[in-house]
C-alpha cells in the first residue's frame, strides 16, 4: 500500500480566506485602537508633567532631573508606539499567505523590541524619574511619612515590572502567535501544491 499516493490524493478542505481576513482586520483594528489609546494617555501625561514643571517651579535639581527622565521616557515610548501604528496600517491586503507570514513575523519582531528593549528603558527611566521627582516633596515630610511614600512607589514599580508588564507581553504574543498559526497552516498548504 502506497501511503504517499493516498496522502496526495486525499481531499483537503480549502482554507476559509474570508475568516482569516476578518481575523486580520480584527487584529489590525484592535492593535491600532490600543496604540492610539496608549498614545493619547501618554500625551496627556506628558502635558501634565510639563504643566507641573511650569506651574509649581521645583526648587531642587533632583526634581527637575526626575521630570526630565519622566518626559524622556514618555516621548521615547510615544515615538515607538507611533512607528508600530505605521506597521499595522501598512499591512497589505493582497499578499499571499507566505508573504503575509513573513510580514507578521516582522511585526512580531518589532513588537518584541517594543515590549522588551523600549519598555525596559521606559520603566527604568520612569522609575528613576519618579524617585528623583518625589525627593523634594518627601524631604519636606516627616521621615516615616516619606519612607511610607517611597515604599508605596517602590511597590507600585515592582508590581508593574514583575506582574503587569510580563502579563501584557504574554497576552500580546499569544494574539499574534494565534494569527501566525492560522497563516502558517495556509502557507504550508501552498508549499505542498
Amino acid at each position: 500500500m502506497n501511503l504517499n499516493a493516498l496522502w496526495r490524493n486525499q481531499k483537503v478542505p480549502d482554507p476559509n480566506i474570508n475568516e482569516l481576513k476578518s481575523k486580520l482586520d480584527g487584529f489590525r483594528s484592535k492593535r491600532i485602537k490600543r496604540a492610539i489609546i496608549v498614545m493619547s494617555l501618554l500625551l496627556a501625561v506628558v502635558i501634565g508633567s510639563a504643566s507641573v514643571w511650569l506651574f509649581f517651579q521645583p526648587e531642587m535639581w533632583a526634581t527637575r532631573v526626575g521630570l526630565i527622565c519622566i518626559l524622556t521616557a514618555l516621548v521615547i515610548f510615544l515615538i515607538a508606539q507611533n512607528k508600530l501604528i505605521t506597521y499595522y496600517k501598512s499591512i497589505p491586503e493582497s499578499m499571499n499567505p507566505t508573504q503575509f507570514v513573513a510580514y507578521l513575523l516582522k511585526i512580531k519582531s518589532k513588537e518584541l523590541h517594543l515590549q522588551t528593549t523600549i519598555l525596559n528603558g521606559y520603566f527604568i527611566l520612569i522609575s528613576i524619574g519618579f524617585l528623583l521627582y518625589l525627593y523634594e516633596y518627601t524631604s519636606k515630610m516627616a521621615s516615616l511619612q516619606g519612607l511610607i511614600y517611597y515604599i508605596c512607589i517602590l511597590l507600585w514599580i515592582a508590581l508593574n515590572w514583575f506582574f503587569i508588564r510580563p502579563r501584557q507581553i504574554k497576552k500580546h504574543q499569544l494574539e499574534i502567535n494565534e494569527l501566525l498559526h492560522h497563516y502558517h497552516k495556509i502557507s504550508d498548504q501552498f508549499k505542498d501544491i
